[in-house]
């Protein structure tokens, strides 16, 4: 014997063991059923002791049985499921077998953390003759309990499920199936669902799950259609043996929502809202649930499920009121309102609701809406953008942020260096200010534009942009105490063409050996359309519909020539290549010293017009080519004439040109009077000379006997006194010839004398007259200067021109001109024949010859006449 235990030690506080009745090993405990009865001796009762093996030394637990009784219980039997824990107690009251009393069985747990008694099994409905159990025995294959009770010629058996329903919560289920039902009662074992069923009337659950030996849960089935309201039986069934306990469930519809108010929230309030439509109970367990599903942007942490539960008070079937209560944050969007009225299988008819968190960000209203392009012009106008005031999970705040918020705008610009004007060129990308002249909110003129948010709402309405340059633009709104921005681009395409612009200009000259050849300009002309902003539109803009529209669905430039009697310019039609107008194949035949203008425009469109710079025709090809004016023609340069391939001819130093027409050049008689200050393209005359070979002389000035024109004095009394001492030089030379020729022996000297001194006189005059002065030494110089003077008396005393002045016309001079050698001639004879008459009368009877006198008169008479001034001579050609 290792140890004893004396029962005494085993009875409860204030009571005495009697017998011990029943003994039991289990779970490392000895379990010993008593009889006892108080130390008073009025009460009595049964209880288990429990000692803990194999210390002998342990405190015992007890577990009250039965106390109170009036007679002493007999403990006739115990034992405990090895599945579940629980022990099994036969206790009979009272000790002796009684007709009608039937021994009861207790159920207690064997645990130390419960070592109770929870529940019992009085045999006596089952036994009216009263019976006795003698022998209890558990069977763990089927979790039943076997009582043996004894007869005087047989034992009986009954058996007993070892497990049963006590309650279920909640007490109501959606009719669609679904709602976790929690089945509370005793003797669950954690068996495969094979073997542990939970049935709702008829119906088996799919789904059960046993928490305890006390506590299971089991998704309630669909509904049938004729179970309609009523309630119905839940049973647990193990084994293949349900129980019978009759707890009830009541099925019932889900509600329809449709419609809520208000629709949305604050996150830090509680926000009572009504939900009307029909279907709706009173049930202790209803419930409102404000749910995001993962999907939702921004839902919940690690993109999970945001559930939010509230109280749902009925008010009628048609109406309920929800309470969204006050959160930490904002849900995500989408979240939806949904209503239970077992708690658990919620409405399908939901309802969006926002539950709107703390001003975090800005958004806008539509941008899905707004224009992706727009096409430029002188001033483009953007659309209305509307800023909501946002919390992180994307709700707008509206009436939920009263504060006035300072929202900016700025403009960035991408700029198609292609594309811009050539102010711009060069720019990949910039500033507002190194792209637009200007773009402004409501005529207000800035490169950063705000306005303040009402009610959570900022409204940016009239900006405008001037002289869009073509390219990608961004527009970037924010707040300073937000974080992020908000932007949104757009594009800014070519507008309708405007004006037309020369790429590659046509030459300014064409060469006149390209016109004989019919060579096509060089280089190219190539242009481009400018729209009203001035981008050159360039690129594949031509396949917009909008520009085929504009153009009519044919796209063309043609050329034509614009010039004085052209004489062929031909024309093109050209459709542009990458937006380029390349004309490859004009060809210009011009006039020589004409200009012609290209003029480049689009047909039926006359503004879309552009001309090109004068281009002026080229030199002949050969330098010294002559090229004939407003002709096509190319001469060799005329004789004795300058020429450098254009229409202008030059003529030199002393040729004499008729007119511009003319090409024969003739050579002047005076050295030095033809173009004397160099070549001329018509002869310039020395001053005081005009007309054919610069021979006539102009008004003032007078002809010399070489033809030059000197210029007369101021006055005509000095040309008068002139011609009055050479007349009556001239008549003294003849009295004296006349008088010499009279006397044998003058007659002889003189007129050789006088020959020769003529003739000296006239050489030297003729060497002043060549210009040697010039170039001779001073005092040769000198002589030759005044034997030029002497030998060729200065009109100024000599000339009838000076004499006659201004008064007298051309025509008179010229029949005075041509009448002077008559008269003078006249004179001479009138003077010879006068001293002729006189010499006779003088010596009378002297028989000199008349005749010789008269040769004498007469050569004196032709020396004497010789005329001074001419009249132009006609014979010159072309003049």
């Amino acid at each position: 014997v290792s140890w004893t235990a004396s029962v005494s030690s085993l009875c409860l506080e204030g009571y005495r063991c009697v017998s011990a009745g029943a003994l039991m090993v289990f779970a490392e405990a000895l379990f010993v059923a008593l009889a006892m009865e108080s130390t008073d001796g009025l009460r009595m009762g049964a209880s288990v002791a429990k000692l803990r093996l194999p210390s002998p030394n342990s405190s015992p637990q007890f577990a009250p049985v039965v106390v109170n009784l009036q007679s002493l219980p007999a403990v006739t039997a115990m034992t405990a499921d090895p599945m579940s824990g629980v022990g099994f107690v036969a206790v009979h009251l009272p000790a002796v077998k009684m007709y009608g009393v039937s021994s009861t069985v207790f159920k207690f747990y064997t645990s130390d953390s419960s070592f109770t008694l929870y529940g019992k099994v009085d045999l006596s409905p089952y036994f009216p003759e009263g019976a006795v159990v003698q022998q209890l025995t558990v069977d763990p294959s089927i979790h039943q309990l076997w009582a043996a009770i004894p007869s005087e010629d047989y034992v009986r058996t009954i058996s007993m499920d070892l497990y049963d329903v006590k309650a279920v919560v909640p007490g109501w289920a959606d009719t669609r199936g679904g709602t976790p039902i929690t089945i509370t009662g005793t003797g669950f074992l954690n068996i495969p669902t094979a073997q542990f069923h939970c049935l709702f009337g008829e119906r088996n659950s799919t789904n059960v799950t046993v928490l305890s030996s006390s506590v299971a849960v089991c998704d309630a089935p669909a509904a049938a259609l004729d179970e309609g309201c009523a309630g119905i039986p839940v049973e647990v069934a193990m084994f293949g043996r349900p129980t019978a306990n009759q707890v009830p469930v009541f099925r019932r519809a889900s509600p329809i929502i449709v419609d809520i108010s208000p629709r949305r929230g604050f996150h830090s309030t509680s926000t009572m809202i009504k939900l009307t439509g029909y279907g709706f109970a009173s049930s202790e367990w209803a419930l409102c649930k404000f749910y995001s599903p993962a999907s939702a942007a921004g839902g919940g942490s690690a993109n999970k499920e945001v559930v939010v539960l509230g109280n749902l008070t009925f008010l009628t079937s048609q109406s309920v009121l929800c309470n969204q209560p006050a959160i930490l944050g904002g849900m995500p969007s989408p979240t939806y309102l949904e209503v239970s009225t077992d708690g658990f299988v919620f409405t399908t008819s939901r309802q969006q609701y926002e539950v709107v968190g703390e001003p975090a960000a800005l958004a806008l209203a539509n941008p899905a809406g707004l224009a992706i392009f727009l096409y430029s012009d002188l001033e483009v106008h953007l659309e209305t953008y509307v800023l909501l005031v946002m919390d992180g999970k994307g709700h707008r705040l509206l009436d939920f942020d009263p504060t006035p918020r300072k929202v900016e705008v700025s403009l960035e610009v991408q700029c198609s260096t292609a594309y811009l004007p050539e102010a711009f060129s060069g720019l990949a990308a910039g500033r507002v200010e190194d792209c637009l002249s200007a773009w402004y909110l409501g005529g207000n003129l800035s490169s950063s534009l705000a306005v303040t948010s009402v009610q959570g709402v900022a409204t940016f309405a009239g900006l405008n942009i001037a002289f869009p340059p073509v390219g990608r633009y961004t527009l970037t709104f924010g707040h300073a105490s937000f974080a992020t921005k908000v932007t949104q681009s757009f594009e800014v395409r070519f507008g309708q063409p405007r004006w037309l612009r020369f790429l590659t200009h046509p030459p300014t000259t064409s060469p006149a050996e390209n016109h004989l050849n019919r060579v096509p300009l060089t280089p190219r002309p190539s242009l481009g359309f400018v729209d009203a902003a001035g981008n050159l539109m360039l690129g594949p803009w031509t396949a917009d519909p909008v520009f085929e529209e504009f153009f009519g669905g044919s796209m063309l430039l043609q050329a034509t020539c614009v010039g004085a009697r052209s004489l062929g310019c031909s024309w093109a039609s050209r459709t542009p290549q990458q937006g380029v107008f390349t004309f490859a194949d004009i060809v210009l035949i011009g006039n020589n010293d004409q200009t012609y203008v290209l003029n480049f425009s689009v047909p039926g469109k006359g503004w879309l017009s552009v001309l090109s710079e004068p281009i002026n025709i080229g030199l002949c090809p050969e330098a010294r080519s002559y090229a004939v004016s407003r002709t096509t023609t190319c001469l060799p340069c005329p004789a004795n004439a300058l020429c450098n391939g254009s229409s202008t001819l030059l003529v030199g130093r002393d040729y004499w040109r008729g007119s511009e027409d003319s090409l024969t050049l003739y050579p002047c008689k005076n050295m030095g009077v033809c173009n004397p200050n160099g070549p001329r393209t018509l002869t310039e005359c020395q001053k005081g000379s005009s007309g054919p070979l610069c021979e006539v002389c102009v008004e003032d000035y007078a002809s010399t006997p070489s033809k030059a024109c000197v210029q007369c004095p101021s006055s005509p009394v000095s040309s008068i006194v002139g011609l009055a001492l050479l007349w009556a030089a001239i008549f003294t030379v003849v009295v004296v010839l006349v008088f010499t020729s009279l006397d044998p022996k003058r007659n002889e000297v003189l007129p050789v004398v006088l020959k020769i001194t003529i003739n000296y006189m006239q050489v030297n005059g003729k060497l002043g007259e060549l210009g040697l002065a010039a170039y001779a030494p001073a005092l040769l110089s000198s002589f030759l200067t005044n034997q030029k003077i002497v030998t060729q008396p200065n009109p100024d005393l000599t000339s009838l021109g000076c004499v006659l002045g201004p008064s007298f016309g051309y025509t008179q001079k010229f029949i005075l001109f041509m009448a002077a050698p008559g008269w003078m001639v006249g004179v001479a004879v009138a003077v010879n024949l006068s001293l002729l008459l006189g010499w006779r009368l003088w010596h009378r009877g002297d028989h000199k010859p008349s005749a010789d006198v008269i040769v004498m008169a007469a050569e004196s008479t032709v020396i004497a006449v010789q005329p001074q001034d001419q009249p132009p001579n006609s014979a010159i050609p072309e003049s």
